[in-house]
């Protein structure tokens, strides 16, 4: 069944446009407002006003105050929240589809009568500027939004899109009200609902509650156009970052042209995962970057094909030189058929994940509507399978060249080029390598390519078993759950301990021992393995976490025992050659720095690091340079064996499959008897004894703060109480979001998190303030916390909070690979997976009083831990 199959689309008489679609999967229901405009409908005086638009929908309306529809969302169990980007804004509710109805008031109401308070639109511009200064600490965003600027000369895809602080002081209310009535107009919205619902029911609670939304006269201001690029664009930026970040910018042609097409297919093989030509030359052979990816971005009048890598920055110019190398290989040698298979593949898969869930489903219905018809996505879909070899040539030696490429480099501010270069040096250095030969590869024959079952979704009487656990004889545990609604696979290994098995002399070897699982097997080189997994449409994934180490695999259920046979092939035969060792080691040192640019992970892992002294759940993730280095392949070997050894193993697959092929299939590959079982010394946990703070200055627009105390094990009852007590803090609509964003305007980002682990846990916050703001911020998230143990939080935050964390865990679990994750990790944490399933019951029991005990036992203002990196003040 296709996506579009069963659709009801109804125009109501004020030209608000409806979609609904019934998919009765799971008990949820997403509603989308998909208003046609953004930041391109913005003049340069009015910039930025659509993205604040989108933050005043929270703040109130007609009958319902600050923050309330938030909290009434929570109360139904389900989440509501927005987006906005260059041609659209975008409103959404998902929630148990039993209070659907409730829903779609809340967002009716919001969308048709928010007030836009004085008082609260001067907070929520205070609020925007926090988020703004937030994008400028992000080098990727930054970098993004400097090529941009630089590509293009009038469209107002150039602007910085959120935004500057001057101009958004300047608006006035009569310029809110102006916009808001220009183009939030029935006519200009379409509103699309997907779930376990009954479309009649749907229309009428629909025309019920939109009738009032008068329809008027739609005044739409669009960009200019930007005029064709004729010469080579290059710039350079520093700032406080650990590594460069390099765009390059070509332009392309709108959605619906005819090369966008064979454009896309471009940027599939060149860019998209492990496989690409620019990631197995330019990151595995040459290794110039850390990282490279490309993608071509459409919109309903222009595009743009982008390569972003980072890189150290000696290595700039030799990387870009051997991008445009590649790029002049592509045009003179066509593409194999293995590529463009691999990339029709690849293709299939993403389509087959992204109509997974209720949101993915309404999402697209909404992107081709604006765009002129939902059934376009299917259309578009089919064409691009039509895209051949010679197509793609014919494209990139017709966009991606020197006059239309804009390049940016970000980096380092202490890095000095040898010698100042500039646009006409640098693009006559690249054209020396971008000169493409005159003979010209052979046009291939068409062949006719198969369509695809694009957007498959099969009927959910088709089959959902329970799970079931598997002991086999050597102590491995299989779970298994068979589901037919999606034509998929996710699947998963997952063996016990992780980073939590680590001693500072070897800390990071978890990690380098999950990089080093692609590095190539007994029968295959890494190449071999990228392409192998790329080719049948999957992917596979490696990572170490605090508690366990896993590989997961996600695949179409036609190509499974293919994959399978590459998944238990780097599972149970790697290799680990010297020579990818060594540029693993160099890989992990890179991320290592990346994650000093990162104005979250970089705190919290400041946080982890005094919270949890002298424990390995305090290591860095990736591990520290000087340990990551000394690590050899004998003992990466050894701790790979005593990792991977059967009885130490948790299997989940759920999807499309059969449960006796499954056993066969892990019996045969990963059941060849155990290793002696090694013993693992744990350091124990020491709770802080004072205030321990880990602080660092740079050069940043904000200060990023995470200060938590010390928390309970998965295993402990205190996991559940401090779970709804999350939620009654963090989100919209909770305290620590009311108080601090809401009324203080501190922070764009303000939240909790209770993090449970196998040996132990913390219950923390985190806010982004302007520098300025650090004490202040400080001082309210301990008063906040001080709230917490001096009295019960009300009956009313109390049912809210419960609602909302059992209806968030059945979203949550809607997709195939969360459902896989979360039998797992209850199965290795010691709760079993049937915790899945009684989470819920157990949410219910918790009591007011049980969470004041538990924050008296737990929020200790004497003893806490403090991770920061200290913003420089303006």
């Amino acid at each position: 069944m296709k996506l579009s199959t069963g659709v009801k689309k109804i125009v109501l008489d004020n030209g608000l446009t409806v979609l609904i679609k019934e998919n009765h999967n799971a008990p949820i229901a997403a509603i989308f407002s998909y208003v046609k405009a953004g930041y391109f409908n913005e003049s340069d005086r009015l910039a930025g006003i659509s993205h604040l638009i989108e933050h005043m929908f929270f703040k109130g309306t007609r009958k319902r105050g600050v923050g309330q529809l938030a909290r009434e969302t929570k109360s139904l169990g389900g989440f509501l929240n927005a987006s906005t980007i260059y041609d659209h804004t975008l409103y959404y509710t998902v929630l148990p589809s039993k209070n659907f109805a409730q829903g779609l008031d809340i967002q009716a109401d919001a969308l048709m009568n928010s007030i836009f308070d004085p008082d609260e639109l001067q907070k929520e511009t205070e609020v925007v500027i926090q988020e703004a200064k937030r994008k400028l600490d992000t080098p990727s965003a930054v970098a993004t939004e400097k090529m941009f600027e630089l590509a293009f000369e009038k469209h107002r895809m150039r602007r910085w899109r959120i935004g500057t602080e001057d101009g958004l002081r300047a608006f006035t209310r009569e310029d809110f009200l102006s916009f808001y009535k220009n183009l939030y107009r029935p006519e200009n919205i379409i509103l699309v609902v997907v779930g376990d619902v009954a479309t009649n029911a749907v229309l009428n609670e629909i025309e019920k509650r939109y009738a009032d939304f008068e329809k008027g006269s739609l005044l739409k201001e669009e960009s200019p156009p930007e005029p064709q690029q004729s010469q080579f664009k290059y710039n350079i930026v520093r700032g406080d970052v650990q590594q460069s970040y390099l765009r390059l910018g070509f332009h392309t042609p709108e959605i619906f042209h005819a090369d966008t097409y064979a454009l896309e297919i471009l940027a599939f093989i060149l860019g998209h995962g492990r496989s690409s030509r620019l990631f197995q030359v330019i990151k595995e052979e040459k290794e110039l970057v850390h990282s490279i990816s490309a993608y071509n971005y459409s919109l309903e009048d222009l595009g743009i094909f982008v390569v972003d890598a980072t890189a150290k920055p000696e290595n700039l110019r030799e990387a870009e030189i051997a991008l445009f190398s590649e790029i002049a290989k592509l045009c003179t040698d066509s593409v194999t058929a293995e590529e463009l298979t691999k990339s029709r593949n690849l293709l299939e898969s993403l389509l087959a994940f992204s109509v997974e869930s209720v949101s993915g489903q309404a999402s697209i219905l909404a992107s081709y509507e604006a765009l002129g018809d939902y059934r376009l996505a299917e259309t578009y879909m089919e064409r691009l399978y039509e895209v051949s070899a010679e197509d793609v040539r014919r494209v990139a030696g017709k966009y991606l060249t020197l006059k239309n490429c804009s390049l940016l480099e970000y980096v380092p501010e202490p890095f000095q080029q040898d010698h100042l270069v500039g646009a006409a040096e640098i693009e006559s250095e690249l054209r020396q390598h971008r000169s493409i030969s005159k003979r010209n590869a052979p046009v291939e024959k068409r062949e006719p390519v198969p369509k695809p079952a694009l957007f498959e979704i099969i009927s959910p009487n088709s089959g959902e078993k329970g799970i079931v656990r598997h002991m086999l004889s050597n102590g491995l545990t299989l779970l298994i759950k068979e589901n037919h609604q999606v034509p998929i696979v996710s699947m998963g290994v997952f063996a016990k301990g992780g980073r939590s098995r680590e001693i500072a002399a070897i800390s990071g070897i978890s990690g380098l021992n999950a990089r080093m699982l692609l590095k190539g097997t007994r029968s295959r080189t890494a190449a071999q393995i990228a392409t192998e997994i790329a080719s049948l449409g999957g992917g596979i994934s490696l990572s170490n976490d605090p508690d366990y180490l896993h590989g997961t695999m996600s695949i179409l259920s036609k190509n499974f025992e293919s994959g399978w046979d590459i998944f238990a092939d780097i599972l149970s035969e790697p290799v680990f050659p010297s020579a990818e060792l060594d540029k693993e080691k160099k890989n992990i040192i890179a991320q290592i720095l990346r994650t000093k640019d990162d104005m979250f992970r970089y705190p919290l892992q400041m946080f982890y690091s005094v919270l949890f002294r002298g424990h390995a759940y305090g290591f860095p993730a990736q591990g520290r340079e000087e340990t990551v280095n000394l690590i050899s392949r004998e003992k990466l070997l050894d701790w790979h064996v005593s990792q991977y050894s059967p009885d130490n193993l948790v299997v989940s697959v759920v999807g499309d499959i059969d449960t006796n092929k499954i056993k066969e299939f892990v019996e045969q590959r990963l059941c060849r008897g155990n290793s002696p079982r090694k013993s693992f010394k744990i350091s124990p946990i020491k709770n802080p004894s004072e205030i321990e703070l880990c602080i660092e200055k740079r050069d940043k627009n904000q200060t990023a703060l995470v200060l938590g105390f010390s928390g309970p094990r998965y295993t402990d009852e205190d996991y559940y109480k401090l779970t709804v007590l999350q939620n009654v803090l963090s989100g919209l609509g909770g305290r620590f979001f009311e108080e601090l964003r809401s009324r203080q305007s501190l922070a764009y980002q303000v939240s909790t998190f209770l993090v449970s682990r196998l040996y132990g846990g913390a219950f923390l916050a985190y806010i982004a303030t302007s520098p300025e703001k650090e004490e202040q911020a400080r001082g309210s998230l301990l008063k906040e916390f001080e709230k917490l143990i001096i009295d019960p939080i009300s009956e009313q935050e109390l049912k809210q909070s419960i609602r909302y964390t059992t209806g968030t865990h059945q979203i949550g679990l809607e997709t195939y690979s969360a459902q896989m994750v979360q039998f797992a990790h209850n199965e290795l944490l010691g709760r079993g997976f049937e915790e899945v399933e009684r989470f819920k019951a157990k949410i219910e029991e918790v009591t007011a009083n049980d969470i004041l005990a538990t924050a008296r036992k737990y929020f200790d203002l004497n003893r806490y831990a403090v991770g920061m990196i200290r913003g420089k003040k303006s």
